[in-house]
């Protein structure tokens, strides 16, 4: 803690503190000339008298400062080393790669996807020419941009550049190690954002085999590892094994964190969603309310807290509530619009979920409407396989359509929701037999139409 308050204290009283210092600084990190010109102005008293240790223990504090979520100070911190270490070694030297890490690191944890992928792209171009493209510094920065590229739902490029990661590592690394482990399960979840479950189960069990081997079953990494499996066991449709293996991670973790631990959201936010489906609407609105009173830890606009509001939202449309439910559902959309702009993977989520709010109240023209929105969001991102959940929102489309007595858009929605299911799941899949159930009825209710129609005309 001394170290943290000297350096703090250090900082307070140098210019660069000044956000619109620091942005144009790290803008012209990108400009030779743009930069010189500003390290020339800016630096000569001070950062003549620093090393690389200061460097080294701004990163130190940084880190610190980021797991305490303490980010205005962490940006502070990194932003010094990253100043620090071009002073000392100029635009191309690892140390500066480091500090471009770590401020990704940083903007990732507050949900600013795009300034944390610059950041590691810089940080990739300076140790790829400095350390050779096979070093595990490298790896570090795919693992990295794997995450960041999910997150902007790029779900190509995740699963490719956690590929890239994964392979340096297999090569680098013996059997048996956390970081190989670690990139089993993101090429695990990759293929589960892309709906390729077997392809995700199987990964997703090579990293929990490591963890069991490495740390035991009582460990937080060993929890990650049940959650994530859970989520492949529920977009199965495999609830009762989701529940049991969300719960065992939740278990894991209370025991090693805490019940305090904002971590702890993302596990209760998942006990929502299967208790949800089940049916169990009191227990999935108290995992809500608990996940979302966890993530006010992050600051009311971080892409998180719009998730467990979109999470609360379709519990509240599910039981009746639907002002609440609108107000959620609306104070999310505004979050993820800040966050992503209208071409992302969770704004279609919304819309979609707009969507059923809107059906539930039998505001059929809004339901389709939205529902509109989500499907040509993901019909873009999505090319050309498509995704179950465009034939989600198809199908809760053809649902409108037959309430509104138009069949046959109705019918079109569900043969294209029928279509793209098939491309994923096999013919006894609950989505496929739902969605084949309800063509079979608006067939019977249209064909009765037309014939009671040519018996009028007879007559």
């Amino acid at each position: 803690m001394k170290e943290i308050d000297q350096l703090s204290s250090s900082m307070e009283s140098f210019p660069w503190r000044l956000p619109k210092i620091n942005n144009e600084l790290f803008s012209a990190s990108f400009n030779q000339e743009k930069l010189a010109s500003l390290i020339s102005k800016f630096t000569s008293d001070y950062l003549s008298k620093c090393s690389t240790t200061e460097a080294e223990n701004y990163i130190k504090v940084g880190k610190e400062l980021t797991e305490k979520l303490k980010f205005k100070e962490a940006y502070e911190s990194f932003n010094m080393a990253l100043m620090i270490s071009i002073h000392l070694h100029g635009q191309e030297h690892t140390e500066v790669a480091t500090a471009h890490y770590h401020l990704g690191v940083l903007y990732r944890k507050q949900g600013k996807y795009r300034e944390a992928l610059e950041n590691q792209k810089k940080a990739l171009d300076i140790r790829t020419k400095a350390l050779g493209p096979k070093h595990l510094g490298v790896a570090e920065l795919y693992n990295e941009m794997g995450i960041l590229y999910g997150e902007l739902g790029q779900y190509a490029d995740s699963l490719e550049t956690h590929k890239k990661a994964l392979n340096i590592r297999l090569l680098e690394l013996e059997k048996f190690h956390s970081d190989i482990a670690q990139s089993y399960d993101n090429v695990g979840l990759a293929y589960w954002r892309m709906a390729k479950y077997k392809e995700a189960l199987e990964y997703m069990q090579m990293a929990l085999d490591i963890r069991i081997n490495l740390f035991g079953d009582n460990h937080p990494d060993t929890a990650d590892s049940y959650n994530h499996i859970s989520l492949v066991h529920f977009d199965m449709r495999k609830y009762n094994q989701a529940l049991e293996t969300c719960s065992k991670a939740l278990k894991i973790k209370l025991e090693k964190l805490g019940n305090k631990h904002y971590s702890l959201c993302y596990i209760q936010n998942n006990l929502g969603i299967y208790y949800l489906a089940m049916g169990k609407l009191d227990k999935a609105s108290e995992c809500h309310k608990e996940g979302l009173s966890l993530l006010s830890q992050l600051g009311p606009r971080h892409p998180e807290v719009a998730t467990s509001m979109v999470l609360l939202g379709n519990v509240c449309t599910k039981m009746g509530n639907y002002n609440e439910a609108f107000s959620h559902l609306n104070s999310a959309l505004k979050i993820r619009l800040d966050t992503f702009g209208e071409e992302h993977p969770s704004v279609a989520e919304i819309y979609h979920d707009l969507g059923v709010y809107h059906l539930k109240r039998e505001a059929l023209d809004d339901a389709i409407m939205n529902f509109s929105k989500a499907i040509q969001i993901c019909n873009d991102i999505f090319i050309p396989k498509g995704h179950p959940s465009i034939a989600e929102s198809k199908y809760q489309s053809a649902i409108a359509y037959q309430n509104k007595r138009d069949y046959s858009k109705a019918l079109e929605n569900l043969k294209e929701s029928y279509n793209i299911y098939s491309q994923f799941f096999e013919l006894s899949h609950p989505a496929i037999i739902a969605v084949s159930k309800t063509m079979l009825k608006v067939t019977q209710i249209q064909a009765r139409k037309t014939f009671e129609k040519t018996i009028g005309y007879l007559c």
